[in-house]
């Protein structure tokens, strides 16, 4: 079994991508995406719900498990729970559900299977891999794919810790393959995932 865990979700272009790998591949598959923005979870309910191995989570990847606000982005992309983040606007959120990955890996996820980590939550990373680094649940993860974490690095609160965090993750050898339904990305960022699934699995 080959599990996608697909985090910030948005309109499901990264999963697509990988399921028609998981096609031309005859892979055994599960989809998990966790995407919390209203409008982008009724779009992908009701885009995958003739798709049995597709499941949606409506829920933020936080340090967290409740519930935690998120701030809307000045454009349709961009929304982070972080209120200083550059491009957000700090009196207008809405209240989302918010679990910790750690738990819910334990919880859901079989370790011996091959794990996909995809994830794309403008900063929340940092909460995300310091979560899973200090749970040892990284060692769930078989490929990390995502923007690099950068994102982070655009936050004023986490500006003295951006180093450290980077270096955390650097300690526990984890590679971080950038992947991304960006122009960027299409254009011929992206790592060759197909290739990379096939010398892994």
């Amino acid at each position: 079994m080959i599990n996608f865990i697909d985090v910030g979700a948005n309109s499901g272009g990264v999963t697509d991508q990988f399921i028609k790998i998981a096609n031309r591949l005859k892979l055994d598959y599960k989809c998990y995406l966790f995407e919390c923005q209203d409008e982008m979870v009724k779009l992908l309910r009701e885009k995958y719900e003739d798709n049995p191995q597709v499941v949606i989570i409506d829920s933020a990847i936080s340090n967290v498990n409740g519930t935690i606000k998120l701030y809307a982005s000045k454009r349709s992309l961009g929304h982070s729970i972080f209120k200083d983040k550059v491009n957000v606007n700090e009196n207008k959120f809405q209240i989302v559900s918010s679990i910790r990955l750690s738990d819910w890996l334990k919880t859901n996820i079989n370790e011996s299977d091959f794990n996909i980590l995809k994830s794309n939550i403008e900063a929340a990373n940092y909460y995300l891999y310091n979560d899973i680094i200090d749970t040892k649940t990284y060692k769930y993860i078989d490929i990390h794919l995502g923007n690099q974490c950068n994102d982070v690095r655009k936050i004023p609160s986490l500006a003295d810790k951006v180093d450290d965090f980077f270096k955390k993750i650097e300690d526990h050898d984890i590679k971080l393959y950038y992947y991304s339904n960006s122009k960027y990305g299409k254009r011929g960022g992206n790592v060759d995932l197909e290739t990379l699934i096939k010398d892994r699995i």
